[in-house]
């Protein structure tokens, strides 16, 4: 009988402690909102060759039929358009910045590409988060959904004298 409760007891004591463990384990692998993004960007995008993901802000909205998507895709360009008549961006571009581009993409965000082995600090992304957030809230948009990203300048392909 002692046995019986002997080993209930530490039975008992290891489902306790495992528990903990469990509880301590999620809270410290517990991941920030934009660690969460950028894995479920990359479930999205992992058969696609496209450049490096550094940073996602803002949300994307989820679209429940194929008209608000197509209007989301005009908010974005517009959202881009906007920008690049105000020049706001014109700062940030290659050689004098290390932007070499924007755009938005077909899963509905907006995207910022810096120059490939520059160093990229949180605040420059910041910076320029606030500028499409800006426009974006023009718009009576929240949370644009942006994605900074690392690319190459495209190189044009030298053509040989016969073409």
């Amino acid at each position: 009988m002692r046995l019986t409760y002997f080993i209930a007891a530490i039975v008992s004591v290891l489902l306790i402690a495992g528990c903990i463990a469990y509880g301590i384990h999620a809270m410290l692998t517990a991941e920030d909102p934009e660690k969460r993004l950028l894995e479920e960007y990359g479930k999205v995008t992992e058969n696609a060759s496209g450049p490096p993901v550094i940073a996602i802000y803002g949300k994307l909205p989820e679209f429940e039929s194929e008209e608000q998507k197509r209007n989301w895709y005009a908010n974005l360009k517009e959202i881009g358009r906007s920008i690049r008549m105000r020049g706001e961006m014109d700062p940030y571009f290659h050689p004098e910045g290390s932007v070499i581009g924007y755009g938005y993409n077909r899963e509905g965000y907006r995207m910022v590409t810096f120059l490939k082995g520059t160093v990229i600090e949180k605040p420059l992304m910041d910076e320029i988060y606030e500028i499409f957030d800006r426009q974006a809230k023009e718009m009576s948009i929240q949370e644009v959904p942006l994605i900074f990203r690392f690319g190459e300048i495209p190189v044009e392909d030298e053509k040989s004298p016969t073409e």
